[in-house]
């Protein structure tokens, strides 16, 4: 069915609203932070897709109605608006049920300048191993997992260490599965085997699960950092 990928993002924003008119206390986002993060995730990984779109993996034409944006359908471009929204209306809902939003210091300072160090230096290492082997998709994901973590301590958000955080990745990991799941499954997008390592879980590559971070914590980390201001 042509329209498949269209629904899967149509049903992804719309459960957030259907939970807002059944539970009254939900928490919605704010409006201008909202946007001006989905809007720049939207153009970075709009842009960054164009180039590995058809290289790295491809979408079938049978789940997609051939309306494109550069070489991606619309469907993959909706995808970077129904999900950062659908994912950050989780976290504020979650963070404000685990009632800790203060303790967001997990570490000491200096100990967590010695965690970025390390997750730096092994992100930089793996990103090389992987090239050297060809494994492009897969030092892809380490390389953006290096920028992110440098992007969310530069405008001081610091979220990577929010004990929430941490917590919060405990479901975003399940609907991560069910997401990407059923778009390798069916499949709607479909990888190029050459360029990324064999390990996945059930049908999903395990790099995805890594890309799906590096999104979610870039909306998120600037989410919080322009609430704040």
């Amino acid at each position: 069915m042509r329209i498949e990928y269209g629904l899967f993002n149509l049903i992804i924003a719309v459960m957030p609203m259907i939970g807002g008119l059944l539970y009254n206390k939900t928490i919605f986002p704010q409006k201008k932070p909202l946007a001006i993060s989905i809007a720049l995730g939207l153009l970075i990984f709009v842009t960054l897709e164009q180039f590995l779109t058809n290289v790295f993996w491809w979408f079938s034409d049978k789940y997609t109605v051939g309306l494109m944006i550069g070489v991606l359908p619309i469907e993959e471009v909706l995808f970077f608006i129904s999900v950062p929204w659908a994912t950050l209306l989780l976290w504020l809902n979650v963070n404000h049920l685990l009632k800790k939003s203060a303790e967001r210091v997990i570490f000491s300072r200096p100990v967590e300048y010695l965690v970025l160090t390390i997750l730096s230096i092994c992100s930089f290492l793996f990103f090389y191993v992987f090239f050297r082997a060809g494994l492009y998709y897969s030092s892809l994901v380490f390389i953006l997992l290096l920028l992110v973590i440098i992007f969310d301590q530069f405008i001081g958000a610091r979220i990577i260490f929010w004990r929430n955080y941490l917590l919060f990745q405990m479901p975003v990991i399940l609907l991560t599965t069910i997401w990407n799941g059923y778009l390798t499954a069916r499949p709607v997008v479909i990888y190029n085997v050459l360029l990324k390592s064999n390990i996945q879980v059930f049908t999903i590559p395990i790099e995805d699960y890594l890309y799906g971070f590096v999104l979610l914590t870039f909306i998120i980390s600037l989410y919080e950092r322009l609430r704040k201001k």
